[in-house]
């Protein structure tokens, strides 16, 4: 491994990614929107556990900020496996979480613990009861969910940061 200018270890991935005719990355594999905040989460705990910036990571691991970025936002619905491995690799985040992320393997084949259930505020869990509601006619829940999207994107193109509980807090 080689340091960059920061002297951090820098992960220095065998081949770069490679492209197949259509452009699209033939190392990507789709993964469902759960694991996507799964995979994110676990990035950002990893990061926050180094008291790095995503530039440090980024310099860390040879990726653009960009796409740390779309990492940490579940914005990458298309993962390349050569960017998780560095960015596990160089955060010491657990490879079988990995493994199940991309569902090569299942959490008991891993002998990983189940995973912790997720807790979330008294005003989230609002918004859930109201939208979840059996008597809300199909139409308008769509619409309501399509309202907190395009607020949420609005807050992201602002340049709210990888804030997402402020985001989620500002809206109700």
């Amino acid at each position: 491994m080689a340091t960059n200018a920061r002297g951090h270890l820098r992960h220095m991935p065998p081949t770069a990614p490679r492209r197949d005719l259509a452009g699209t990355y033939r190392d990507a594999v789709p993964i469902s929107h759960a694991e996507l905040e799964r995979l994110a989460s676990l990035i950002r705990a990893g990061r926050a556990a180094r008291a790095w910036k995503q530039e440090d990571l980024a310099d860390a691991t040879g990726i653009g900020v960009r796409t740390i970025k779309r990492y940490e936002g579940a914005q990458q619905p298309r993962p390349d496996r050569e960017h998780l491995i560095a960015i596990f690799q160089v955060l010491n985040l657990d490879r079988r979480e990995l493994a199940a992320i991309l569902g090569i393997l299942s959490r008991d084949e891993l002998a990983l613990p189940p995973e912790p259930a997720r807790i979330i505020s008294a005003r989230t869990q609002e918004l859930l009861d109201l939208i979840e509601d059996p008597d809300l006619p199909d139409e308008e829940r769509e619409a309501y969910a399509e309202m907190l999207r395009a607020r949420l994107r609005g807050r992201r193109q602002r340049g709210s940061g990888d804030s997402g509980r402020r985001e989620a807090r500002d809206i109700g």
